[in-house]
């Protein structure tokens, strides 16, 4: 049996009647309302005595924390059910397939492109609205304006507000994030008529009750339930009411009273009228354009002014996994306040070039900690090592999810660091980019002169299958097959012993390198014409290609693939200094590289 997890929002109208607005897949439960308005429990006994298995498909980003509860909850009360999961990716418009059993009940909490309710339903919210008019349902939807085909819909309230409060919503049809325009509407002919001349948006009238004006704060509810069955049978998970970010502004911040043309609000106003969080699926994650990195030398960095070979103050935390997937990073925990043995503030060394993104929606996080003078600026999705006091453990977690009171920073030195501010901050125009960087295995960049440090992708940097390594015999083996134990060559001479073998399942499209007889990713270190250097440096053919598996080795040393000594090491124990020359030295056991500090 596969069910579909699925929430729906609903205001309370200016007739106070319960309007519904839009459905959702991809949802969220947020976590102050896990076991208060929100529970797994009717889900559990819906399964207990009928199915043995219980599989989950989610996106560890946006369903880590309910997933986490549900499986303790079954593991508590069904202890003889089997429990399985598999991951999508954030912006995957197709979960992983999984098969169906009559023992097996199979909850999709990810979005799915192929589905009709998530196609037609969730990612169109106009579709929505439409069924449920044309089933003799208007009055219990939105008052809307819009054209499907030859029909037009028009239940759309004209009537206007007090003078802080908008009358009207603008939306695009298939957007699936960032699709709300909040509108003073003057001239309603002359709107409707705009709106009729695209089938791209539809407009439906701002609704909120007297009772949410007196309170100074939009909100709306949420319920969430699971959907099964060819009857789309429902299984009840709770209501919610979810209210905005920020009060209703004041008429001397907003007067529509004198507005006389038709008006668009823009961003600044989107977290007063909407009850909406920050979506994960938003690019908010790095460090605000404001800000700086460090060098290994304490010096301030200019985010325009990282280059690949740079050293930036980072801090190594012992035993934390190289990876990108957030199925893997989101479950790393520390047990209890204290890092573990070997974790140190290190240099460490830019992989590749630094990722931006705008900040379209004028998003940003003040964050200060005690002993800092000035907030430090980052992207409200930037995933930050915090203790949260209540679980008492060191974990990831996305700024925007930080309460303040409950979530503190670690000093590299284990003394806690309390969190004055965790702000969000609407601009009035958006502006300005969020940067993220590569460094290198199991460090995290520290931020400014305090102690934060946040998630910086790790780009894996392995070979494509089929390559082939050469034994210490002298004999081939492709590098799917070479195990732990195995004695590779090197380049200088002594063989060395096969520490670990890794296997990455990208399973999307992944920018790859190939001289003809590699195919490697941009970054791994290789010894080619005397010196270390890498494939995008090389200036090696590149092309994006859909990519399975990619696989890697490590050694105490290096090894050599199709005749190219390749890195063996993942760079943990690396040396950063400088020489006379003004270089920079990074050396492990032996020289890796010697590259030119800008």
């Amino acid at each position: 049996m596969k069910g579909t997890f699925i929430s729906s929002d609903y205001v309370k109208a200016r007739d106070n009647s319960i309007r519904f607005i839009e459905a959702n897949t991809d949802t969220i439960v947020y976590d102050d309302i896990l076991d208060v308005e929100f529970s797994w429990q009717p889900l559990i006994d819906f399964i207990s005595g009928s199915y043995d298995t219980l599989h989950i498909i989610h996106k560890p980003e946006i369903h880590y924390n309910s997933v986490k509860n549900l499986k303790s909850k079954v593991q508590s009360q069904l202890p003889s059910m089997a429990i399985s999961e598999s991951t999508a990716k954030l912006f995957d418009l197709v979960p992983p397939a999984v098969e169906d059993a009559s023992n097996k009940f199979i909850l999709r909490m990810a979005y799915d492109g192929g589905a009709i309710v998530d196609s037609e339903y969730c990612a169109d919210s106009f579709n929505a609205l439409t069924l449920m008019a044309e089933a003799n349902h208007a009055d219990d939807v939105i008052p809307f304006y819009g054209i499907s085909g030859s029909t037009t819909f028009n239940t759309i309230n004209t009537a206007s507000y007090s003078s802080n409060v908008p009358n009207a919503v603008i939306k695009y049809k298939s957007f699936l994030n960032n699709d709300v325009g909040f509108h003073q509407v003057t001239d309603w002919p002359a709107k409707l008529t705009s709106i009729g001349t695209t089938d791209t948006k539809y407009i439906s009238s701002f609704e909120i009750s007297d009772e949410s004006i007196s309170d100074n704060v939009a909100w709306s509810y949420r319920n969430y339930a699971i959907t099964y069955g060819s009857d789309l049978d429902s299984i009840d998970l709770g209501t919610a009411i979810k209210y905005a970010e920020f009060s209703l502004p004041n008429t001397s911040q907003i007067n529509f009273s004198s507005i006389s043309e038709n008006t668009y609000l823009g961003p600044k106003h989107y977290y007063e009228y909407s009850t909406s969080t920050i979506k994960a699926q938003g690019r908010r994650a790095g460090l605000y354009n404001t800000e700086t990195f460090l060098s290994g030398n304490n010096e301030a960095v200019a985010l325009t002014e990282v280059s690949v070979g740079q050293v930036l103050k980072s801090f190594y935390v012992e035993g934390m996994p190289d990876t990108d997937d957030p199925a893997i990073y989101y479950n790393y925990e520390i047990a209890g306040k204290t890092w573990p043995a070997g974790s140190q503030i290190t240099g460490s060394v830019v992989q590749s070039d630094v990722v931006t993104f705008d900040n379209n929606e004028g998003l940003i996080i003040g964050l200060k900690v005690s002993g800092a003078a000035n907030p430090v600026y980052l992207g409200p999705n930037t995933s930050i090592l915090s203790y949260h006091s209540s679980s008492n453990n060191i974990k990831f977690r996305a700024l925007s999810t930080i309460d303040e009171d409950d979530v503190y920073f670690v000093n590299t030195d284990n003394s806690i660091v309390d969190i004055l501010e965790n702000k969000m901050i609407v601009l009035n125009d958006p502006t300005g980019s969020f940067t993220t960087l590569d460094v290198e295995t199991a460090d995290n960049v520290v931020v400014g002169d305090t102690p934060m440090f946040y998630f910086s992708f790790h780009n894996k940097k392995c070979f494509m299958p089929g390559a082939k390594v050469t034994m210490e015999d002298g004999s081939l083996k492709a590098i799917e097959d070479v195990k732990v134990g195995d004695s590779v060559a090197t380049k200088d001479g002594p063989c060395c012993l096969v520490e670990d073998t890794y296997v990455y399942n990208v399973e999307q499209m992944t920018k790859m390198y190939t001289n003809g007889n590699i195919t490697v990713t941009d970054s791994h270190p290789l010894y080619i014409n005397g010196e270390w250097s890498n494939a995008e440096k090389l200036g090696w053919d590149s092309k994006v290609m859909y990519v399975k598996n990619l696989h890697n080795i490590k050694t105490q040393d290096n090894f050599i693939l199709e005749g190219i000594p390749a890195s063996g090491t993942t760079h943990n124990e690396l040396k950063v200094t400088k020489d006379s020359n003004g270089y920079t030295t990074i050396q492990g056991d032996n020289k890796i590289a010697n590259s030119n500090l800008l």
